[in-house]
């Protein structure tokens, strides 16, 4: 009978874990992927995952799954224009891909204009939003806030609407970029803010830092960008966690 009872409650977090979509208010069709914790409870608190220009949402696989173990339900998403978020009307419209360094300014221009990175901030309420809607075993008063770039910045413009028990940035981009409205110096949740030494992002960082009311930052060694310091930093940032939750 034991046995029986756990099967059911692995069953049931398994089902659970699936891949999600929402309409964005201008016609895109968002994806999104839900997982649940196996260690059974009657809420559970939630993250949302937000990848960088030019990912997508498997970059965040791993991670996501370390957040589970520490009893979060996790919300990876697609960003428009990214992965499988990517019909418009019922067209293709992706982002204009970019192959190295000196590309990327000019792609991430184009992209912000075809793709409307300024409802990038307004796709995130439509995701959390769905989650308190459709999904009552998660409690969305209790959220927390991962990205990297691109999606650290519409995180942060989602902040203003949502205010998250806790946020861990990685290489912040510009709030005003995706939608955002408003000063990171509003916002009274602790953030952790991730970037190298050599990051282009590294002087928005010591920015945020200075504006933030309760930062933590840490600097590592290189000049890797967003999710490329991932590996590097999960120490760090299960300590902060621990510290914040």
């Amino acid at each position: 009978m034991k046995f029986i009872m756990i099967f059911i409650l692995s069953l049931s977090t398994m089902l659970f874990s699936k891949e999600i979509s929402i309409e964005s208010k201008d016609g895109y069709v968002l994806k999104g992927w839900i997982n649940l914790p196996s260690k059974q409870k009657a809420k559970y608190p939630l993250a949302v995952i937000a990848h960088q220009f030019g990912s997508d949402h498997n970059k965040w696989i791993s991670f996501a799954k370390e957040l589970r173990g520490m009893g979060f339900a996790t919300l990876n998403i697609d960003l428009r224009g990214h992965g499988k978020s990517i019909l418009k009307n019922n067209k293709e419209v992706k982002i204009v891909k970019f192959h190295n360094l000196s590309d990327l300014k000019s792609s991430f221009k184009k992209s912000a204009k075809k793709v409307s990175f300024n409802n990038l901030v307004d796709d995130i309420s439509r995701w959390i939003d769905y989650i308190s809607d459709n999904y009552k075993v998660i409690n969305t008063e209790e959220i927390s806030f991962f990205g990297a770039s691109l999606g650290s910045a519409t995180l942060i413009g989602a902040m203003f609407d949502y205010e998250p028990k806790l946020a861990v940035l990685f290489s912040p981009g510009g709030i005003s970029e995706v939608g955002g409205d408003g000063e990171i110096s509003e916002i009274s949740s602790p953030i952790m803010f991730v970037s190298s030494v050599k990051d282009f992002a590294f002087s928005r960082t010591i920015k945020y830092t200075k504006e933030s009311n309760l930062p933590t930052t840490l600097i590592l060694p290189g000049s890797g960008h967003g999710e490329a310091l991932l590996k590097n930093s999960g120490k760090y940032v299960k300590d902060f966690i621990k510290r914040y939750r």
